[in-house]
């Protein structure tokens, strides 16, 4: 009997390493398709970057493990941006995005909407993330970053000494 339980042990593990390949290659796999969808997209190529997007609609859900969650958010915003630039090839010009903060700027002088919006987000994830010492924030629409600033300040004066942040834009 003694003999017995190590060999079920070690298949165990086996199977949890085999399982754990799987799944990363798995993982890479789609991380690869929408790294190459962006480059398509960015090469302006849209047919075959749609070809990927179709195919990865049918492997990604928003239920499920977080990194299948974020793969199809990530999927959900390369949709988008390719159908914005199929119908709006001046949507990412640099003069635009000059107009663009002018506005922000314009906007935030004349209303404390913004400074309080980013207040208020910044607490709640400084009390949500009060016991953590490594975070990663992806952030989907990271306009001009601003509230990122705040943030950063906000976890340095905290008493639980310097975490290690990393902010992913996408």
């Amino acid at each position: 009997q003694s003999s017995v339980v190590p060999f079920t042990k070690q298949q165990k593990v086996s199977s949890t390493i085999a399982g754990d390949d799987a799944s990363n290659q798995l993982q890479q796999s789609i991380f690869d398709q929408l790294y190459k969808t962006a480059e398509l997209i960015e090469a302006g190529n849209p047919v075959q970057a749609q070809g990927i997007l179709a195919r990865l609609n049918h492997q990604l859900s928003p239920i499920g493990k977080p990194f299948e969650r974020a793969s199809f958010y990530v999927k959900e915003a390369l949709q988008l941006m390719l159908h914005s630039n199929g119908n709006n090839l001046n949507a990412f010009s640099p003069i635009s995005f000059i107009f663009k903060i002018g506005a922000y700027k314009s906007f935030s002088e004349i209303s404390p909407v913004l400074q309080f919006a980013n207040f208020t987000c910044n607490q709640v994830l400084i009390e949500a993330l009060e016991r953590f010492d490594r975070i990663h924030i992806v952030d989907f629409d990271i306009g001009f970053g601003v509230q990122w600033s705040s943030f950063m300040q906000e976890l340095v004066l905290r008493g639980n000494g310097i975490p290690s942040l990393k902010i992913t834009a996408v």
